[in-house]
Parts: structure tokens; sequence; C-alpha cells
């Protein structure tokens, strides 16, 4: 493997709270208690805004930590406590973002995670760091340095995005939509298979399962159906393994 080449393909562990498609947390059904149409429709965009400036912080703040560590002194890099530290801190409160934002919108304090929640995250984060004491070995120059902290800070916004698939409401669909950049086979197929269910949602964008990796541009709209639609669409869809494989005969990440 060339030291200016990483193979970041990525084969997450599935939550398995994703194949739970009717699974119906307490705090989203306080939510939609609200009678007010009008009232809970302000609800969501504030709590949209709210959750959208918290999540642009971090990803700021996740960036100037990277920043921080001593990258010039590899050994330290390898062996810190410090390092790993930075990664679980951001990637726990970035998945904990995407909680409220599925969930509870309102919600301000940051909510506990499961020990389901807890067993993904470790998974991924095991992941992370082989990338990273790659890319530190690599010895790559300063201008790559800057791109893999980029690109470190965009996997946040795909942390993020599992934990918000994990706590929609019952009855919701998934579209992958695409945007005017250019975009790899993987992210193309998956737009055309579009309408996903939480059964069926083979990945989410920036999570590093797509060719494009974390620079994918794409983003998952997310919508609430009635039970007819929800079931018509769980009908005619693909099963994930089944996409997946399609998505692996496309070609790896």
């Amino acid at each position: 493997m060339s030291k200016h080449t990483l193979d970041e393909s990525k084969k997450l562990g599935r939550h398995k709270g994703v194949i739970t498609p009717w699974q119906h947390h307490a705090k989203v059904a306080t939510v939609r208690a609200i009678s007010n149409p009008q009232q809970q429709k302000r609800q969501q965009l504030v709590g949209q805004a709210r959750v959208a400036r918290r999540l642009h912080q971090l990803e700021a703040n996740f960036k100037k930590a990277l920043k921080d560590l001593n990258l010039a002194n590899k050994d330290q890099i390898l062996s810190s406590k410090r390092m790993k530290k930075v990664f679980r801190d951001y990637y726990r409160m970035s998945f904990q973002l995407g909680k409220i934002a599925g969930g509870n919108i309102s919600s301000n304090p940051l909510p506990p995670l499961s020990n389901e929640d807890h067993r993904w995250l470790e998974s991924f984060l095991r992941k992370e760091f082989e990338f990273w004491k790659k890319f530190v070995v690599s010895g790559v120059g300063a201008k790559s340095e800057a791109q893999r902290i980029e690109m470190y800070t965009r996997t946040l916004r795909g942390v993020y995005y599992s934990a918000k698939v994990l706590e929609v409401p019952p009855h919701t669909l998934f579209y992958w939509r695409t945007s005017p950049a250019e975009h790899c086979s993987h992210c193309l197929f998956l737009a055309s298979q579009s309408p996903f269910t939480k059964a069926n949602l083979p990945t989410v964008p920036r999570i590093g399962e797509t060719k494009c990796l974390s620079n994918c541009k794409c983003q998952l709209q997310i919508k609430q159906v009635s039970l007819m639609e929800y079931v018509k669409v769980s009908r005619r869809s693909k099963p994930r393994e089944e996409l997946l494989r399609l998505m692996k005969a496309l070609g790896k990440a």
C-alpha cells in the first residue's frame, strides 16, 4: 500500500435499532402529542435550527481539537489517550445530536445513550482509530494533513445521520437526495432505489460506506407517511442485503 494512499472503505456494524421499524420512543410521542399543528410545526422549525447550529459548532470545535494534536510526534499520537478521547467525545456528541433531531427536537440537554448506542459507537470508533493511525504512520504532507482533518470532521455528519435514523417515528421513509455536485456510482444507485425504510436503508451519507466516503454531498430526506404508504413502499422495496450486494458489485469504496 502506498504511503500516500489509504484504503478507507468501511464495513460498519449494524445498530439493532435500525432494523426495528416499529420502535417508538416516549420522547417522540411527547412531541407528537402537541394538539396544535401550527405550534408543533413552529417547535420543529426552531428545534431543527437549534440542532443545526449545535452540529455546526461541534464540527468547528472538532476540527480545532484535531489541529491541536501534535501530529509531528508520531509515537505520541499513536499512544495518545488524548487523541482517543477527542474522537470518542465528539463522535458521541454528534450521535446525541442526531438522537435529538430524530426524536424530541425541543430537547436541550444531550440525551443518554443506550447500551446498543454505546456498542455501535465503540465499533465505529475502533475503525476510525485504525484509519487515523495509518494516516499518522504514512507521513503525508501538510496539505494532506489538512484534508484528512477535514475528512474526519465531515464524518461527524454521518454519525449524526446514523443516530437520527434510529430515533424517527414509525411510518418513516428515507430518500437519498443528490445535489448538483458530481456523484459516485454508489450514491447514484441509492438515489435510484429511494425511498427506503428503516429495515432496508443500506447506509447514510458521509459515514464512509459509499465510494465518495465522507466527501459525500448527498442529503438524507426523512418523511413520515401514512401506514398505507409505508406498507406499500415496504412491499416493493429490495431487502437491505440485496441492496448491499448490488452496491458491492459497483466496486469498493
